[in-house]
Order: C-alpha cells, then structure tokens, then sequence
C-alpha cells in the first residue's frame, strides 16, 4: 500500500505531461498518457477506499460542459449500439470514447481531483514548458524538412513537399492543433502584460517568440480554415480587451496574408483554383443529407467517414473527387472521377450526421458551456476563450472532434482551462 501511495501522485503527473508532448509528438506519446492516466484512475481509487480520509476532499461542483461531454458520450454508445451491424470493428471505436470520459474522470474522481488541485500550479507550469518545447522543436523540425526534403524528426522524407505537417504527416491535424497552442501563448503573453500573472523575464520573451515561431508555422501549413480560427480568436481577445492596437495588427495581419499569398501564387490560393471548396461542400451535403435520413441516432459514431461514399451514391450525388495519374512527360492529369468517401470536414454536421439528432445537440452545448464558464473567469477569458472561439469557428470546416490527435489536444486544452478554474476558486496562484 505504501508504495501504491508514493507511486499514484508520480504515475498521474508523468501521464499527464505526456499528454501535453503528445499532442505534438504522435500517437506513442497519446498511448502512454492516455494508459498512465486510466493506470492512475485504479491505483487511485484502490489507495481512496482502503485508506482516504473523506473530509479533505475538494469540492467540485459539475460544469455543465462536462456533463455536456458523458451526455455526448452516452449518445455515442447508444449510437454504436443501434448500428452494431453496419461496423467491421465496433470495440475499436468505442475505446475512442476514452478522449471525452478521460477530463471527467480526472475532475469527478476525488483521488485525481484531489491531486489536481495540491499540484496545480506545478502541473501549469511544467505542463506549460513541456508544451514549448515539445512544440518549438516540431515545428523547426518541419520547417528543416520543408526546406532539405528531410524531417529529423521522422528521420523520412515530408509527407507534402509545399507545406509543414510536424510528425503527424496531416498538415490540417498539426495546423488545427497549432492554432489552439498559439492563442493560449498569446493569451498567456497578454495576461503577463497585464500583470495578472508574473513569468520571469527571459520566460516572457521566450512565450513571444515562440508564438511568433507557432505563427509562422501555422501559415505554412496553408490550412485557411485554421488560419481563419486564429483570426477570430485573436478578435475575440482584441474586442474583450478593447485594444486598438491588437485590432491593427490583426488588420495588418490579415492584409499582409492576403498580399503575400496573391504575390507569390502560393498554396493558399491554388486550393481555391483546384476545386477543393467543391469537394468540403459536397461532404457538407452527405452529412446534412445523412442527418435528414437517420435523424434520431445518426449512422453510428465515426461511421460517417467510413460509409461516405455510399451514402452519396444512395443520395444519386454526382462524383466529386478527381483521380490524377502522371502522363509520359510525368505531369499529373485527371483521368477519372469518383465519390470521396471521408469524414465531413465540419464538426457539427458530422455529430449530427453520426450520432443524431442528440448527439448534435450535446456537441454544441458542450462548446456553448464550455465557452460560458470560462469567460467568466477574468484570467481564463484572456488565456483560453480565444481558443475556443478559434475551436468552435475552425469545426465549420474541419473535423477536429473525431481526429483522434486534434481530439487529444482539445481535450487537453479544455482540461487545463478547468484546472484554472478549479484553481481560482480554491485561491491557487495558478501560473
């Protein structure tokens, strides 16, 4: 028993920070936080009710956006469950069910919460430099494979020779959880600003730069959906702050994007010459269509993306995705069409569509509580809201929620924004 009690506090915090490097260090780091995790929800619970001493327990009162995301949990199983026959492998995707349960356990289960709160400010804080690390050397290490066709990180050649996807190898899942990483940094800049926290002087030029470095990074990874979401939760911030300044960088910003992208004919604008915005709006469509159909429970949790081009052929929706083979002079032409099947690159149509009617509405009470409770905070508003304004905006046009490694940092993200609440109320100094 003694060594379950000094092991459980280690076990917890090693996994958690793991959970911070995975986010950007692939799915081995997912897996190890995610086990540690699960591993310290039973050795802790073993220790509470042999031993625990029911009186020191910290009062939590339930968030709403939590029970928002057991309800949409519920609702995924009930979805599963309805349409056991149409899945090849239906275990495998309920155990990514485990994203939305793990922040509740963590909060609900008086062992973990207890050490949350004892811990927080060590956990922000170590949570904080694992996260510029781990990131900071992603992200150079994209730009050297961009730049010399060799990532040394993966120790291969890039995926995509014309944009940054760090270690992932999907440009759209590292630009979507970027986005998130550089609006807390920023929010976290402006806070110190501010003097609501008080980080050393070399730590407050080191959040500078490595935003700007996250900045950079995110623009070539050429996602205009992220790159929107960042914008929007910059504004956000600019109008709660009422800063005319932010809001002229932004305008800056965004001309400049704008001029440099049209300029140099980069990817930015050859995605809007190659018919892409055509494909992501006939996935809209699936997805509406899907909904309409089997409004109740949907297709099944993650079965949307796996049934897509089925059901636009059921639908009679025409082919919308170009097949490209090299000619003799090695130039790529389109010789054939077909119906893409994928996920359906907007968040909220694709919880409608896959767990119905409940589901959908789960999904945005969670966003719209998740959003409400820390806005009332006066220092969480400035560190987190933008990041959610920028997860809510980027859902319209990417599927964040069910990809698995955007999925993992959200969940993150949402997890240190409730410790900070928990902390404010409990009068923990925080950062």
């Amino acid at each position: 028993m003694a060594f379950l009690q000094k092991a459980f506090p280690y076990v917890l915090t090693v996994a958690l920070l793991f959970g911070v490097a995975g986010a950007y260090l692939g799915n081995w780091a997912i897996g190890a936080a995610h086990g540690g995790i699960i591993l310290s929800f039973i050795i802790g619970g073993f220790i509470w009710f042999q031993t625990s001493d029911r009186d020191s327990v910290v009062p939590f009162r339930i968030p709403l956006s939590m029970w928002s995301l057991l309800l949409l949990a519920g609702i995924a199983i009930l979805s599963v469950v309805m349409n056991w026959e149409s899945y090849d492998r239906p275990v495998k995707d309920l155990k990514k069910l485990r994203y939305l349960l793990i922040p509740a356990g963590l909060f609900l289960f008086p062992w973990c919460r207890t050490l949350l709160f004892s811990r927080s400010r060590f956990l922000l804080k170590s949570g904080l430099k694992v996260l510029v690390v781990t990131v900071s050397i992603v992200t150079i290490a994209s730009f050297i494979g961009l730049l010399t066709g060799f990532h040394p990180l993966t120790f291969d050649a890039p995926r995509y020779d014309d944009r940054i996807s760090g270690v992932f190898g999907l440009s759209l899942s590292f630009a979507n959880s970027l986005v998130l990483t550089v609006l807390v940094l920023t929010g976290l800049v402006i806070a110190s600003i501010k003097g609501f926290i008080e980080p050393g002087k070399r730590q407050f030029w080191l959040l500078i730069g490595v935003t700007v470095l996250l900045m950079a990074g995110l623009y070539f990874s050429t996602s205009r959906g992220a790159l929107l979401a960042l914008f929007c939760g910059l504004g956000v911030l600019a109008l709660s702050l009422r800063s005319r300044l932010l809001i002229g960088l932004m305008a800056l910003g965004v001309v400049g994007i704008v001029g440099v992208s049209i300029i140099t004919d980069n990817l930015f604008v050859r995605k809007f010459q190659v018919g892409i915005d055509s494909i992501r709006i006939a996935q809209w469509k699936a997805a509406a269509l899907t909904f309409a159909d089997h409004p109740t429970v949907g297709v099944g949790f993650r079965q949307f993306e796996k049934q897509c081009g089925d059901l636009k052929l059921k639908y009679d929706m025409p082919e919308d995705q170009p097949t490209w083979s090299e000619d003799e002079n090695g130039e790529l032409r389109i010789v054939g069409m077909k119906r893409m099947s994928s996920h359906a690159h907007n968040n909220y149509l694709e919880a409608f569509a896959s767990t119905g009617v409940f589901g959908g509405l789960a999904f945005l009470a969670f966003t719209g509580f998740w959003f409400r409770e820390i806005n009332s905070d006066p220092v969480a508003k400035i560190v987190f809201v933008p990041a959610i304004v920028a997860f809510a905006v980027a859902g319209f046009f990417e599927n964040t929620f069910t990809d698995s490694e955007v999925l993992h940092w959200i969940v993150f993200v949402y997890i240190a924004s409730q410790l900070f609440l928990l902390s404010d109320r409990n009068n923990v100094n925080r950062v």
